[in-house]
């Protein structure tokens, strides 16, 4: 077994489709379907079901894809152990970073004067398209928001961040009041599409306070969910980092809300399958000193999902 078996495993698991993990690992479709039949002869069982749905990982394939999840982040590991001894650093970065954290780029590109054969090429976007440019290779490196916990992904948590619900001042919203999340149910509410992060948070919130959200349109575009809010078409949600986008706005407020507190977990993302070259891993390390901050939930760790 090699690395490249490895790298299919934790693919086509994720994926669930031979042809998107075929797009993906720019491999032939049937040289991706081979190498799987010959791994698993090599094994002795079956590690995907076929079916209608496409490739369904089996039990025994679960336990395989555990291991191979372990074994890309002991290599990451060993690439990192290298990588901290180097002093002369060189190369191509490519950072992505969400709307609301773009600041950091300024003091980054501070900390990196003393780097001047690194070249930095920034690219921002909401956390669904980093997450897709990630796993093409158009970046190396991403700044988001609740990645999913995939095999494919090495995570640096960083910090929590607290998410606001923007409306009317009519509405009542106070962030020194906060309110119950099942309230929002009696409200027309303008959220984020299904391929931004923050709307899978929204999701399972509303799944916990055991309500319905009443969606009465989606953008992902900051500048046009506050049209929205600003033409009364209904309520946003947002991170608070965007405040001073809508503060200036007499006529708005916001509110935190409980049961439960909406958070967004920021964190550092980049490839298990494309090890960190030594730059990238200097700006990686940069970047996570310049926005680690005492969070507000569990403490920030390490680790491949």
């Amino acid at each position: 077994m090699d690395i490249l078996q490895l790298r299919t495993i934790i693919h086509v698991a994720e994926l669930g489709s031979l042809r998107k993990a075929a797009d993906r690992l720019h491999i032939a479709q049937p040289a991706l379907s081979r190498r799987i039949s010959m791994l698993e002869q090599e094994l002795g069982f079956h590690l995907f079901e076929r079916n209608g749905r496409g490739m369904v990982i089996t039990r025994q394939g679960r336990k395989v894809l555990e291991h191979a999840g372990r074994i890309m982040d002991e290599l990451q590991q060993m690439t990192s152990i290298g990588h901290s001894e180097r002093t002369d650093l060189a190369g191509s970065v490519k950072l992505g970073v969400i709307p609301a954290y773009s600041d950091v780029i300024k003091p980054l590109m501070e900390r990196l004067k003393d780097q001047p054969k690194i070249s930095l090429q920034v690219s921002s976007g909401y956390s669904g398209y980093l997450l897709e440019w990630l796993q093409q290779g158009t970046c190396d490196i991403v700044v988001m928001a609740d990645p999913p916990s995939l095999e494919s992904l090495v995570i640096t948590e960083l910090h929590f961040a607290s998410i606001l619900v923007v409306g009317p001042a009519a509405k009542g919203y106070s962030e020194t009041r906060p309110i119950e999340f099942r309230q929002l149910a009696e409200n027309a509410l303008v959220l984020p599409s299904e391929r931004h992060t923050l709307r899978a948070v929204i999701e399972i919130a509303a799944t916990k306070a055991g309500v319905t959200l009443r969606t009465v349109a989606e953008a992902d575009s900051f500048d046009t969910m506050m049209n929205f809010v600003e033409t009364n078409v209904g309520s946003i949600i947002v991170g608070k980092r965007m405040k001073e986008r809508y503060a200036s706005h007499e006529a708005l407020q916001a509110a935190t809300t409980t049961n439960p507190t909406l958070l967004g977990r920021l964190t550092l993302v980049h490839s298990a399958d494309r090890p960190l070259s030594a730059a990238a891993h200097h700006v990686h390390q940069v970047v996570s000193t310049i926005m680690s901050v005492p969070p507000a939930g569990p403490p920030p760790k390490t680790s491949t999902q």
